[in-house]
């Protein structure tokens, strides 16, 4: 079941709370999870860089992998794919585009979507209306 966070913009505590709660359905799971970033430079956002940490987020970049609470961790960007799945995919703020791929994408066991804009909550809470809400 798809999660998303009821939440736009910069929001340090809907990113901390999607990115938890794709840790933990990794680590309930045992598998992977893909932190899938529209670009390398979207990874340096104020939540991530605030909650993540400007060191962490650097040696991600530098490796494409980490290891996070137990969980092996695997960059991707819309145009870079690295893992083989199964994954659950933490995507902050993409587009409905790159989720529309994570939807579809046969690695993807799980997403957790952390929405930017406010007009992308709600379309995708339109599209995805069993998507559990995150609080």
């Amino acid at each position: 079941m798809p999660h998303h966070t009821q939440s736009s913009g910069v929001d340090d505590r809907a990113f901390s709370k999607g990115l938890a709660e794709a840790l933990n359905l990794a680590n309930a799971s045992g598998y992977e999870m893909i932190y899938l970033t529209p670009s390398l430079n979207a990874l340096d956002s104020d939540s991530a860089v605030n909650i993540v940490g400007a060191q962490a987020l650097k040696a991600l970049k530098a490796s494409g992998r980490a290891s996070w609470n137990g969980v092996t961790v695997i960059l991707e960007t819309k145009r870079k794919r690295q893992a083989r799945g199964p994954a659950i995919v933490f995507a902050p703020y993409a587009s409905l585009e790159m989720l529309a791929n994570v939807e579809a994408d046969h690695r993807t066991a799980d997403f957790v979507f952390v929405p930017w804009a406010a007009v992308e909550l709600r379309d995708y809470s339109s599209a995805h209306p069993n998507s559990q809400v995150i609080e």
